[in-house]
Formats: structure tokens, C-alpha cells, sequence
């Protein structure tokens, strides 16, 4: 009897013992795999002393779906994936440049529109474009960068880029805008960390107005030179206050020479524009005559604007292409830190914001030479500036260490020129103004015999910077 009842307690006790061992190995199988599964949702990747066979995962996701998701005490999630999940952020990569080399070195900004909350990333000096990458929550974000760069899609304004979690926008480039009449063809936000302020595009009111050349290819003249020539001659009459548009495909760094004559002293105009918006030329009473360097291989549309409203003109027009190395071309941009600086120093010397390009042509009126240079453009009326000689007073003053030169100083009525040397380098200052549209002055008398409010003189000021 007691033989008996030793036995079924040794049975009874190994019964026991292999429950036990079974419940444990079950235990450890399904915490494995709970750990596994929530490092796969935070995306990190399971250690080998966590990872589990793929058939038997499937089976704790479709028994538990709501749960694998929520980090608990017994999935150790590692506090670095839990604070910042990796599926949360997206990234923005592109490139950044101004008008012409070097790019110097750039603060990048990205400002979620909704929210107001930004990021930004400093690149380095590049001699050519500077590369960035921006890592940023999802949400849609206005790019733009120091020295007025930003991203644009149809250069009328900012365009908003969207950033998915887990996903890469490329290819967002930001450049300087194109100038126009009005300034700049848009505007800049002030830097969300106080570095700059705003750089305001142009108002709709001078948009609204501006006369800048635009035509459709379809209403333009095509000019094509004939075999081995470097020039074309096109004979014309334009109506009473008509415009005649002509369009001609040229290179980045020809240097372009435009030149209309009529037949008689009638009034006639000249602008030119590239098919990208930049202005080469703006429509001027005076101005019959350009060249300069071309910016960028394009199609340039030149239109000749008549002012008389009596008549038909008729006139000659003659445009020359030729290749830098056939010019005496011999100038260059100065770095875009002095341009900055210069672009500061005007601002402070008068009451005016001029808005600057980085690479435009440039052509010394006293030696002929010709290249590229920064360029300066600011307007206003007779309120904002006494006389065109009191502007340029108040310019040469300001900028120290320039020695104004004899050779380039001009002035008269309506305009006064000057010009500036230091070291190297060349400053040119014109300001000018014309009567407003509006203003009938006799054709037969000096323009100082026109009574003129300030309000209805419209000035343009414009300076420029180049080197040797």
C-alpha cells in the first residue's frame, strides 16, 4: 500500500513538472514575438535574440490588431524610435544658386504654411550650386533662402512643397527672381530667425500698369541671319503709338548689340526681354541703342514702342550677335558679398529699396569694354527724390573708399550720371526721370517748360558694379 501510493506521487509530481516547463516555453515564444512585432511598427529592426519565424508572427497581428502599435513595458521599445519615429519625418533635398558663380554660403529655410513652425540648414561656399537636404514633419512648406533665393514654379511667387512622412521631395531648387519694371517678380519672406527682412515683390498696382515686353511668339517677327553674317537689317513703319515685336535666339555670354534709327526725329522706344522675364533693356524715352552680354541661351524678344500719335514711323532696325572672344569684353561680377554690401549701402543713402541682380551686362560708357556685372534697380516719384543730381550726390557720399571720376559724370533735365572707381573695380550711377503718362508737354519746347507735380515724375535709379 505504501509501494503504491510512492509511486502515483512520483507520477503525479513528473505530471507536474512538464506542465510547468510546457506554460514557460509558451511564455517565451509569445513574448518574442510581441517584441518583434513592435520594433518591426517602429521600424527597428529586431535583434537576433528577439527575431521570430515569419509563420509565426501573422499569427499574434491577426489575434491582436489594435495592440502591436502601443509600446508597453514588456516590448522594450528603445526610447530614441518611441520619442521620434522615422515614418513621422520626410525629407527635402534640392539645390540652390544666385544669377552667377560662386554661391556663397546659404541659410536654408523651410516654413510650414499652416502651422508657422520652420527648420533650416546652413550650406557651404560651392563654386557652382549648393546642395542641401531638409529633414522636416509632414505638411506643405515655402522654401526660400538668404540673399533672396526661393523656390518658385511659374516665377510669379513662392510655391508651396509638400512633404510626405517617409518620403523624399527632390529636385527643389531656389534662385534668385527674375527682375522686371516693377523689381523683383516676387518677393521673399523675412527669415523666421530674424538674420534678414523681407524682401517685398513688386505691388499690383505697378504689375498692374507695367508695360514690360511680353508678346507670344505668334505676334513677334522672327530675325534670322543670313549664312556666315553676325547681324540682320529689318526695315519698318509702326502706327501711332504701336509696338512692333521681334524675337531672335541667342546664347548665354554673346554679347547682343540692338540699335533702331528712323528717318525723322520722332520719338521711339526700345525694350528688351528674355522669354524667361528678365529685362535687358526697360522701355526709355532716351534709349534706341543696347548692348550687352546675354545671361542665358533663351529666346529675346525686342520690341520697338512708338510714342507719336501723329503718324506712322518708319524706321531701320539692326541687331549684331557676336561671341565673347570676338568682344574686348573684360569685366566680370564682383563676389555677392560686396554686391550685398553695396545693395545695403544704397538702401541706407537714399529713400528707396533697390532690388539686385547678381549677373547682368555691363558696359563701360568710356572705354567701351563691356562683361558682367551686379546691377542695382530702385524706383519712386518727385516726392521720394528732390533732383536726379541730389541722388547721386547722396550715393557717391556713401559709398567710402570709391573715387568718383570726371570721365563718367553727365547730368542734365530729366538726369544725372556718374561714375566711381576703386581698386579694380567700376561703379556706375545714373537716376533719371520721365513724366507720367498722363503729362502732355509740347514736343517743341524744353521739358523744364512742362509744368510737372513731383507725383507725375517718375524716377528710375540704377547702379552698377563690375571688375577687372
Amino acid at each position: 500500500m505504501t509501494t503504491r501510493k510512492t509511486v502515483y506521487i512520483f507520477i503525479f509530481t513528473l505530471l507536474a513538472l512538464s506542465i510547468a516547463a510546457c506554460k514557460s516555453e509558451q511564455e517565451t515564444d509569445d513574448t518574442a514575438v510581441a517584441v518583434s512585432v513592435a520594433l518591426t511598427q517602429t521600424a527597428v529592426v529586431p535583434t537576433a535574440a528577439t527575431a521570430v519565424a515569419p509563420t509565426v508572427a501573422p499569427a499574434i497581428i491577426s489575434v491582436e490588431p489594435t495592440e502591436p502599435t502601443k509600446p508597453t513595458e514588456e516590448t522594450a521599445v528603445p526610447t530614441e524610435a518611441a520619442e521620434s519615429p522615422a515614418e513621422e519625418l520626410g525629407f527635402i533635398t534640392g539645390r540652390a544658386h544666385l544669377m552667377a558663380p560662386p554661391t556663397p554660403s546659404l541659410t536654408i529655410y523651410a516654413v510650414n504654411i499652416a502651422t508657422g513652425e520652420w527648420v533650416s540648414v546652413d550650406t557651404a561656399e560651392a563654386d557652382g550650386e549648393a546642395a542641401y537636404t531638409l529633414e522636416l514633419p509632414s505638411g506643405s512648406y515655402h522654401v526660400f533662402a538668404s540673399y533672396g533665393l526661393g523656390y518658385s514654379s511659374d516665377n510669379k511667387g513662392l510655391t508651396p512643397v509638400v512633404v510626405n512622412a517617409g518620403q523624399t521631395t527632390t529636385d527643389i531648387t531656389l534662385s534668385p527672381p527674375s527682375p522686371s519694371d516693377c523689381g523683383p517678380m516676387f518677393g521673399i519672406p523675412a527669415s523666421p530667425d530674424g538674420a534678414y527682412a523681407e524682401i517685398p515683390g513688386p505691388s499690383e498696382e505697378c504689375s498692374s500698369s507695367s508695360a514690360a515686353p511680353a508678346p507670344a511668339e505668334t505676334e513677334a517677327t522672327r530675325i534670322q541671319f543670313a549664312p556666315g553674317d553676325d547681324s540682320a537689317q529689318i526695315f519698318g513703319d509702326i502706327l501711332p503709338h504701336g509696338v512692333d515685336h521681334y524675337l531672335i535666339s541667342a546664347a548665354a555670354g554673346q554679347e547682343m548689340t540692338v540699335n533702331v534709327d528712323v528717318f525723322e526725329d520722332n520719338p521711339i522706344t526700345l525694350a528688351i526681354a528674355g522669354a524667361d522675364g528678365t529685362i535687358l533693356n526697360q522701355y526709355d524715352t532716351d534709349t534706341t541703342t543696347w548692348t550687352g552680354i546675354l545671361p542665358s541661351t533663351q529666346e529675346y524678344y525686342i520690341d520697338i514702342l512708338s510714342r507719336y500719335d501723329q503718324t506712322s514711323i518708319d524706321y531701320a532696325l539692326v541687331v549684331m550677335i557676336r561671341t565673347v572672344e570676338e568682344t574686348n569684353s573684360s569685366y566680370q561680377p564682383p563676389s555677392p558679398s560686396i554686391c550685398q554690401i553695396i545693395q545695403e549701402t544704397a538702401n541706407e543713402a537714399v529713400p528707396a529699396t533697390f532690388t539686385l541682380e547678381s549677373s547682368a551686362p555691363f558696359i563701360d560708357p568710356s572705354s567701351g569694354e563691356s562683361g558682367l556685372g551686379c546691377s542695382l534697380t530702385t524706383t519712386g516719384n518727385g516726392v521720394d527724390f528732390s533732383s536726379p543730381n541730389d541722388v547721386i550726390t547722396s550715393l557717391v557720399h556713401a559709398f567710402i573708399g570709391w573715387e568718383e571720376q570726371a570721365a563718367y559724370q553727365a547730368d542734365g533735365p530729366t538726369g544725372s550720371a556718374t561714375g566711381m572707381t576703386r581698386d579694380m573695380g567700376l561703379l556706375l550711377i545714373n537716376a533719371e526721370w520721365e513724366a507720367a503718362p498722363e503729362v502732355q508737354c509740347p514736343s517743341d519746347q524744353p521739358i523744364s517748360a512742362c509744368s510737372i507735380n513731383p507725383e507725375q515724375k517718375l524716377y528710375t535709379i540704377h547702379i552698377q558694379v563690375a571688375q577687372k
